[in-house]
């Protein structure tokens, strides 16, 4: 089967949506000789700022000298981006020898009745692949929740990370960011170390404490005050001292301040499984690539890119657009899917824009664009609809910003048009 076949034949899973829980993971990977069971790993679980510490982690562990494998969701531009090492996409030719070598696994009944999700075999995939090419560690990012998500099926990590914690997928984690971050904390291990940061409500912290104490495992708050002189003005990086060394990481919004403190949080944690240098730890993070989160894609004319899709993430990005182009006139350009607050979050940002664009996304999760329509409409009366990027691209002037966000899915579109 070709790369383009394989693919095609993942992507057909996705209609099946989410099916939490761990069972049909673990049929599959035990079919395939446990992959997972050999890796060292890193888990990183939370609502917003997942994809942030992961990508840092992933960077500095390759410049100390580790083949990183990471491993991350949602893709923007290239489906592979999600699997990588030392910060390379698994070849075409990898991803379809390792779906060929399960493929044949999915024919099973048990399948047949109870179909494995696209998130399930692309962790499959995923863990193979780093196994087979001996990687010394890996920074694995939860897709939902964490308790029955798919990379929970590791029964050891070297350490749990917990981002933030604030209410998004609740059809499946509960309705209240206590019951959300109970199913977050399903990702700690017996006889392990946590670290979550430091802006959460007192009660979320005493489940944390209780449930570390259960499993014998020690939890750390990691404190963003650590990081002095932190600044992000500049438009290009966020720059800080640490330990009276200045670094600077391609990270905009302040946001980035409580990710890069869980970061080093864990690398201080990990000093004695991990060698990693004050150097590498600058290195790392000055190469730290990450798309789509508070990206500015373009200054003439201003284009921004952002992955916020949750009135906590929507937050950051008000708060960075207001610090930084409150004199300029920005457009909107959004689109969100089923199941996500857009009341919450044009509650927070609608007034800002000049207008609203909406766009449609190939998602089979899309919401209906009359249904967007009529909420944005409460915060913003410039509501409007583009069937295309290029249309768009070409009735805005200099004077004007865009600000793309909403949904991964049309920032994959968004790319193609103005990401070069």
């Amino acid at each position: 089967m070709t790369y383009e076949e394989a693919l095609k034949n993942i992507k057909s899973l996705e209609k099946i949506g989410s099916k939490p829980g761990l069972e049909r993971i673990s049929k599959l990977l035990g079919f395939i000789g446990n992959p997972h069971s050999k890796l060292k790993c890193i888990h990183v679980a939370g609502t917003n700022g997942k994809g942030s510490v992961c990508f840092m982690l992933a960077s500095i562990l390759k410049e100390s000298g580790y083949r990183t494998g990471l491993y991350i969701s949602p893709s923007i531009e290239d489906f592979r981006e999600r699997i990588q090492i030392d910060g390379n996409m698994i070849s075409k030719k990898d991803f379809c020898e390792c779906f060929n070598s399960i493929a044949e696994y999915l024919k099973k009944p048990c399948f047949l009745s109870d179909s494995v999700t696209e998130f399930e075999l692309t962790t499959a995939i995923a863990f193979k692949y780093f196994q087979e090419k001996n990687c010394d560690i890996v920074v694995l990012e939860t897709g939902m929740g964490g308790r029955l998500d798919a990379t929970n099926v590791i029964n050891r990590s070297l350490c749990s990370v917990i981002t933030s914690i604030s209410k998004d997928h609740m059809e499946f984690l509960g309705d209240t960011e206590l019951k959300i971050a109970k199913e977050k904390f399903g990702i700690i291990k017996r006889n392990s170390k946590v670290v979550i940061g430091s802006k959460h409500a007192k009660e979320i912290y005493r489940l944390l404490k209780n449930r570390c104490k259960e499993l014998s495992s020690k939890f750390y708050i990691a404190s963003p005050e650590d990081l002095k002189d932190f600044c992000s003005a500049n438009l290009k990086e966020s720059i800080f001292k640490y330990l009276g060394t200045q670094m600077k990481v391609p990270l905009l919004g302040d946001h980035q301040r409580l990710n890069i403190a869980l970061v080093i949080s864990v690398l201080e944690i990990l000093k004695d499984e991990l060698r990693v240098s004050l150097h590498k730890i600058k290195l790392g993070l000055e190469k730290v690539k990450l798309p789509c989160r508070i990206e500015i894609v373009s200054t003439s004319p201003l284009v921004i890119m952002d992955a916020s899709h949750n009135p906590e993430s929507v937050m950051a990005l008000y708060n960075f657009l207001t610090d930084n182009f409150k004199d300029k006139e920005l457009i909107a350009v959004f689109c969100m899917l089923k199941g996500k607050d857009i009341e919450g979050t044009f509650k927070i940002i609608g007034g800002l824009f000049k207008k609203v664009i909406v766009v449609k996304s190939n998602s089979f999760r899309a919401l209906d664009i009359g249904s967007m329509v009529k909420i944005i409409k409460k915060y913003n009366k410039n509501v409007y609809f583009s069937e295309e990027f290029e249309s768009i691209k070409e009735n805005f002037s200099e004077k004007e910003g865009l600000v793309i966000f909403g949904s991964f899915t049309i920032l994959h579109d968004a790319k193609k048009v103005f990401g070069r």
